[in-house]
């Protein structure tokens, strides 16, 4: 199976699995958006480590299948690379045309109607990779028909030693960095080490993270800052 990396963070950890059902991330009553499964090893995560994660996925699950985030894509990217044998699978025609309306397809006609499982697993690697994922575990069946079914779960290995790093502690972070994996598991590629936004599997991290905290500001080089804050939000982070 291939598997993708995106420069940034986690520790392999102690067996068993601990599952949050409809839990309210933040306290007070839960949203409808809120449940959705999440997974992961019992024990895996220090508890505010888990409580970021926790917290980027709410993020994730309110925003990711919106107008302004899908808008936002389509705004950065010129480009998208789909996985041939992934393509085959979900019988999306091997085509430029369909590979760039099959991430728009997965969010606006799928996710929105079954958000599979997610599970995230810790390791702990001192290098550049926040998280890697793999590819195409996640299958969106006959797209062209915008049937929305989906086979499969969410899988993202996160590296626990980007917590203690330069921005590790945001949940905003997290959650531009958790969707950029989890397009990998719908099939969505880049190059080796190739982070730029002209890709929608890199531009869905800007997009999402843009309307999460709209005083983001993408430089030229592609790094994105806040205007309040000095310090460069992740990007490019990924093993893959």
């Amino acid at each position: 199976m291939n598997t993708l990396n995106r420069r940034c963070f986690f520790s392999k950890c102690g067996a068993g699995a601990a599952s949050l059902l409809g839990m309210n991330l933040l306290g007070g009553k839960a949203l409808a958006a809120d449940k959705i499964l999440v997974d992961y090893p019992r024990n895996g995560f220090a508890q505010g480590e888990l409580q970021v994660l926790l917290q980027a996925m709410r993020h994730i699950l309110h925003n990711i299948t919106t107008p302004n985030v899908r808008r936002g894509i389509n705004r950065y990217a010129k480009n998208s690379l789909v996985d041939g044998t992934y393509s085959d699978k979900i019988g999306l025609p091997r085509r430029s045309d369909w590979s760039f309306a099959c991430m728009d397809y997965q969010l606006a006609y799928y996710l929105p109607h079954n958000f599979p499982r997610v599970y995230l697993e810790p390791y702990y690697k001192r290098d550049n990779y926040w998280a890697h994922a793999p590819v195409g575990v996640v299958q969106t069946q006959n797209i062209t028909q915008k049937s929305g079914q989906i086979a499969g779960q969410f899988h993202v290995h996160v590296n626990r030693y980007w917590f203690t790093q330069r921005a590790g502690a945001d949940p905003v972070n997290w959650a531009g960095l958790l969707a950029h994996e989890m397009m990998h598991n719908l099939g969505h590629l880049h190059g080796k080490d190739e982070y730029g936004n002209h890709l929608q599997v890199n531009a869905i991290q800007v997009a999402l993270m843009s309307a999460l905290r709209p005083n983001l500001i993408l430089g030229e080089s592609g790094e994105l800052s806040d205007s309040n804050d000095d310090d460069l939000i992740p990007s490019g982070s990924c093993g893959c």
